[in-house]
């Protein structure tokens, strides 16, 4: 193997050498046909007079005899004439036209026809038509640009004896005539279309395989950062890892982490949605055509919505064209101009879109409200499925049933009651050839985890349609669960052979052959998982123990190797988590957001100061966080925080209670407006905030993370209120950890000692006392200084992240030991 590599890197050598070298020899070619005279008209001096002077120029050294490059005897500004009475030179040709075209001589002296040609001109003074005789046009004077090679036949060409003649003569021409310019000019575009391919040749002269790693290297690149994210989804979900105790069971099983079985890929499609959104925005910018320009938004609408970035814009520009469409100031004539060319859709699709992206932000009435109006039954189903209320669903697919029984009603009814008997039903109406009925009485089966009574359905089901690409997958999965590894094998190669890009299927099949004893092709396998996801440490920790098995030791470093980097990249990562931050502005909130976005967080901040929150998200880099400004103690500001974040993200992982405020003052100073103040923000906006939050946690099974205070765990004195509101908040956090302990929400609170920030500059201190306070805060703390914001924020990503999964109900000081010598 090593020597068929070598003999094909020395011939693809040679032949890059080869082109390089045809290359040069066009270039060269270009080159010397581009090093050719001219000759330009001036308006002061006959022909005779310059030819004639050529000699002259010599003697005197004006003109350099040279072996390399023409010189030009002598340039000549050209002077104002009128227009349209000056002669000039075309190939030896008299024209009238104002611009003059250069004529080209070779550059050696061979060509002494052109110059005969150039002297049949005589240089001689025309009359104008339209002007008396004594009114002469101005004289044709040429400036010479020669080879000095062409120095000796010029002065042949001197001696020839020239007649005046009242009119010029035309050259003779022959038929089929080309112009020496035309044919200078077809040969250098030969040279250049020659050239062309021959770089197309050396581009593609490499060696299919080589092309086929350069490729897989792109997509790998461009998922690795998809497939992360989905991966450390898939940590939150049970029986990720099905690893065994011996070597054949002991492969990575991430086939239950997708059960649904659809792919993490979506590398070609994102391509060619890049392309059409290119094709949309030329359009949407250049044409004012109403239908194009509503067809075009409306393609771009159905791109972005596949798109989290781009799915809110995608529901607002759809809302924007439903008015657009019910807009009667638009004139008919403008409406129906290319209108059936456009391929312009109905309203009634629009409502659709709009529907099904309101549906997919969580906002099932909204979504269920159109769908009825459309009369999209089986949309309206799936609606009352999803909000519990099956019966009404029960109620209209019978009322629909009573119309017209269909197949796919039938088998929607036995979706919504779990009676099998609908299945059947509906299995006789079709005359036992529809794939859906056994797919949905397949499925029924799967979801109550009934692989036995599942695997005959989900077979007759590809039988009848074997392009169902979840239904292979979901067939693969339950032959793995009963260890029917013949057609586990079987079911997953179907469907990587129609979805190529899903490291899932790939590993699962390579489980299923080595189960059969096949290893030598389960490692082939394995090699394919790793090219659809490179940063799955669990795939490459299969191969290394297959390779060891099959006595591939070569490569076992470079294994370990790519496991401890992916390992090491992934500890306490935020991909794909979405975190929400009260209190960003400044501070523990600013430093927090920064920090979690270094780790993969899609961050929603929120705060006061929109001018501080976009400084912010401009120091977090790419990830751009999402900004809603609001007031805390406003309700309706706080259900907008939530509902933002939710309809820009979709849901929602980790709550950071951060925002508060400190007020000086003991019993006898403060009043109640400065007590109503401070638990307003320091608890009441956290209890809001967190009451809302929480159905979008438990659904996330994601974290809460309150931003408390050492002075919520000591006393001291001349900060009554916000010590109060402080240990509030820590017993609000132990409260309600245990409440969702059961739905596996963390709960959890960091208690910061003297951090340098603002936060005590708001007090009311001065910038001496505040100068004070923090000196004197190095007494106060055991380790003798005081925090930094980057400490805390440290500490509140990695209650938020899952390396502290087993830590809820804590209260954790980050304080240098304040704590412990409660100091004043």
């Amino acid at each position: 193997m090593h020597v068929q590599a070598e003999h094909r890197l020395e011939q693809l050598k040679r032949a890059t050498d080869r082109i390089q070298r045809e290359i040069e020899e066009v270039t060269e070619r270009e080159h010397e046909l581009r090093n050719v005279g001219s000759i330009k008209t001036t308006s002061h001096e006959t022909v005779d007079f310059k030819v004639h002077r050529m000699p002259q120029a010599l003697a005197s050294g004006k003109l350099k005899r040279t072996t390399s490059t023409p010189q030009i005897l002598e340039t000549v500004s050209p002077t104002s004439r009128s227009p349209n009475l000056t002669p000039k030179m075309t190939n030896g040709v008299i024209s009238t036209r104002t611009t003059p075209t250069p004529l080209r001589f070779a550059t050696t002296p061979s060509q002494k026809g052109l110059m005969h040609r150039f002297l049949a001109t005589r240089g001689k003074l025309y009359k104008s038509k339209s002007q008396n005789d004594d009114n002469l046009s101005s004289p044709i004077t040429p400036v010479i640009t020669l080879n000095p090679l062409s120095i000796k036949a010029f002065n042949r060409t001197l001696e020839i004896p020239l007649e005046p003649d009242d009119e010029p003569k035309k050259p003779l021409t022959r038929k089929g005539y080309v112009p020496v310019e035309q044919k200078i000019q077809k040969e250098l575009h030969d040279m250049k279309e020659r050239e062309n391919e021959l770089r197309y040749q050396r581009a593609f002269s490499l060696d299919y395989n080589v092309c086929k790693l350069i490729k897989l290297i792109r997509v790998n690149l461009v998922l690795s950062s998809r497939l992360m994210r989905s991966l450390m989804l898939a940590k939150s979900q049970p029986n990720l890892l099905d690893i065994g105790n011996d070597n054949d069971s002991d492969i990575y099983d991430g086939s239950s982490s997708l059960r649904s079985g659809t792919s993490t890929n979506t590398l070609n499609e994102d391509e060619i949605e890049r392309e059409h959104k290119g094709k949309h925005k030329r359009v949407i910018e250049s044409t004012k055509n109403w239908s194009l320009k509503m067809t075009s938004l409306y393609y771009r609408c159905s791109s972005e919505s596949n798109n989290k970035r781009t799915i809110n814009r995608s529901m607002k520009q759809t809302q924007s064209l439903i008015n657009d469409y019910n807009d009667v100031k638009v004139p008919t004539a403008r409406r129906m101009d290319l209108f059936f060319a456009s391929g312009m859709r109905p309203i009634w699709m629009l409502e659709e879109k709009w529907a099904n992206l309101m549906f997919s932000f969580g906002d099932v009435k909204t979504a269920l409200e159109v769908f009825i109006k459309l009369e999209l039954w089986e949309d309206v189903i799936v609606c009352y499925n999803v909000l519990n209320l099956k019966h009404k669903a029960v109620e209209i697919i019978e009322q629909e049933i009573s119309k017209k029984p269909t197949v796919k009603l039938w088998c929607l009814l036995g979706d919504a009651t779990g009676n099998v008997s609908h299945y059947e039903v509906a299995w006789k109406l079709s005359d036992e050839k529809s794939s859906k009925v056994q797919k949905h009485w397949g499925l029924y089966y799967f979801a109550k985890k009934n692989y036995v009574e599942a695997i005959p359905h989900l077979k007759l089901s590809v039988e009848l349609n074997n392009i169902q690409e979840d239904v292979w997958f979901r067939l693969g999965y339950a032959a793995l669960q009963i260890e029917d590894w013949k057609l586990a094998a079987m079911a997953y190669k179907r469907y990587c052979s129609l979805e190529q890009f899903a490291f899932e299927a790939w590993n699962n099949l390579a489980k299923a052959y080595i189960k059969l004893g096949d290893k030598a092709t389960a490692w082939k396998f394995l090699q394919d998982a790793i090219a659809s996801c490179y940063d799955c440490w669990q795939v490459w920790d299969n191969l290394m123990i297959v390779s060891i098995d099959l006595g591939h030791f070569s490569e076992l470093n470079l294994y370990i190797k790519y496991i401890l980097l992916i390992v090491l990249n992934n500890l306490m990562s935020f991909a794909g988590k979405v975190v929400l931050i009260t209190g960003a502005s400044s501070g523990i909130g600013a430093a927090t957001a920064v920090h979690l976005a270094q780790l993969g967080a899609s961050l929603s901040i929120s705060g006061r100061n929109k001018d501080n929150l976009e400084k912010v998200a401009e120091q977090c880099g790419q990830s751009k966080p999402f900004i809603v400004t609001g007031e805390l103690t406003n309700e309706n500001d706080v259900k907008n925080i939530i509902d933002s974040t939710i309809k820009h993200y979709g849901k929602l992982d980790v709550l950071v209670n951060n925002a508060g405020i400190l007020t000086n003052g003991s019993i006898e100073t403060t009043n109640l407006e400065q007590y109503d103040k401070i638990f307003n923000v320091n608890v009441r906006s956290v209890y809001q905030l967190t009451t809302l939050a929480v159905p979008h946690l438990i659904k996330t099974k994601g974290n809460i993370v309150n931003i408390s205070s050492v002075n919520g765990l000591r006393s001291f004195p001349g900060c009554l209120a916000y010590c109060m509101s402080k240990a509030a908040l820590d017993q609000f956090t132990r409260c309600v950890a245990l409440d969702l302990a059961s739905k596996q929400v963390r709960v959890n609170a960091v208690n910061p000692g003297v951090i340098v920030t603002n936060l005590h500059e708001t007090s009311g201190m001065d910038k001496d006392q505040l100068k004070n306070f923090f000196e004197r805060g190095k007494q106060t703390h055991a380790l003798g200084r005081t925090g930094n914001v980057s400490e805390v924020a440290k500490t509140i990503a990695f209650l938020a992240s899952d390396e502290a999964s087993f830590i809820t109900g804590a209260t954790l000081p980050v304080d240098g030991g304040r704590h412990a010598m409660c100091p004043r």
